[in-house]
């Protein structure tokens, strides 16, 4: 895909997502910032950029980025302020999580928006029982995030847990 189309942000994107989900990030942080050399307002790979740093253990840097990507979104997506909470728990900034999370429930609550992004925010600051009953509430409206709950970040501290691994197996994600 990526020999095809190497100048399109959408396959550089759909590539460093890719070489990030299959534990890549130095490669996937170069071609993100490839994107935004080509275009600083993507949103997308800015936030991508602070996921890549909080893979690399880069805390801060992570944090910063995210931001950036939540204000050229101008703080209208959902999914953009879930990405926030694990940043800053990682950094040891757990209080600060908790508010975006809240934050995040109030823009769902007043939006009617997808679900999955509150499910996001609480699995990031480690409150399983709360990312799992949104997991379920996702599943019942059929949420299109729901693909990506195997490879999400926010989720990985509950992969040994049973009960995410019954629900990624209802999804039929694993096998």
């Amino acid at each position: 895909m990526l020999e095809l189309d190497p100048l399109s942000p959408n396959t550089l994107n759909e590539a460093a997502t890719v070489l990030l989900a299959s534990g890549q990030p130095e490669r996937a942080l170069e071609i993100y910032k490839k994107v935004v050399s080509m275009d600083p307002r993507n949103s997308f790979a800015v936030g991508n950029i602070g996921w890549t740093y909080v893979e690399l253990g880069r805390y801060e840097e992570a944090i910063a980025e995210i931001k950036k990507s939540i204000e050229l979104e101008n703080r209208t997506s959902p999914n953009a302020l879930a990405d926030l909470p694990l940043a800053l728990t990682k950094a040891g900034r757990k209080d600060e999580a908790k508010d975006i999370v809240s934050e995040v429930v109030r823009f769902h609550e007043q939006r009617g928006t997808d679900p999955y992004p509150v499910a996001r925010a609480y699995a990031a600051i480690g409150d399983s029982s709360e990312a799992l009953e949104w997991l379920e509430k996702c599943y019942a409206v059929r949420s299109p995030g729901l693909r990506w709950v195997a490879d999400d970040l926010n989720f990985k501290g509950m992969i040994d847990d049973p009960r995410f691994q019954t629900f990624v197996k209802k999804l039929g994600l694993l096998e």
